[in-house]
This record gives structure tokens, sequence and C-alpha cells, in this order.
């Protein structure tokens, strides 16, 4: 997938990944730990205090210490990356 706008590949790169780590909710393995450390990484990069919230979600799946279940912790993931990218998503 090309994004040549550069502005949409981190979100959908994101979105591209979640069926993995749902997979692997429970059990994360070494692929989606470091996915999720990465993603984590970008956010603190990108300098928007909207993927914070994202980062720190990605943190605890990477510490397989999220507290709730997975349809809570993909709804949030969502929500994140659509309230950090509302500019270019759609409004539903």
């Amino acid at each position: 997938m090309v994004d040549s706008s550069q502005a949409i590949g981190f979100p959908l790169n994101v979105l591209c990944l979640l069926p993995q780590l749902i997979q692997h909710f429970e059990n994360p393995n070494q692929f989606c730990k470091g996915i999720a450390e990465r993603i984590a990484q970008v956010c603190l990069e990108e300098k928007n205090p909207k993927l914070s919230n994202l980062a720190h979600v990605m943190t605890l799946y990477k510490t397989h210490s999220y507290t709730r279940d997975c349809a809570t912790w993909v709804n949030v993931v969502c929500r994140y990356l659509h309230e950090a990218y509302a500019d270019i998503t759609l409004n539903m």
C-alpha cells in the first residue's frame, strides 16, 4: 500500500496489524510484542498528544498488563486512532 501524502500510512499500518495483535491478545508472542513496542515508539515520536494514549495501551499490550478484555482493547485502539486522525477519517 502506498500513501503518497504520507498522512495515513501509520494508522493504516496499525489497522493492518490489528488482526495479528488480536489473535495473540491472550498470549502475545515476540512478534506481537515487537509490533506493539514499535507502534508505541512511533506514537511518541509523532509528538501528537492524542497518540500518547495509543502508545500507553500498546505498552500495556506488550507487557500483557492490559486489565480488560480484547474487545475493549480493540475499541480503545480504534478510538484513539480515530481521534488522532479525525481530520482525515470519515465522521461516523
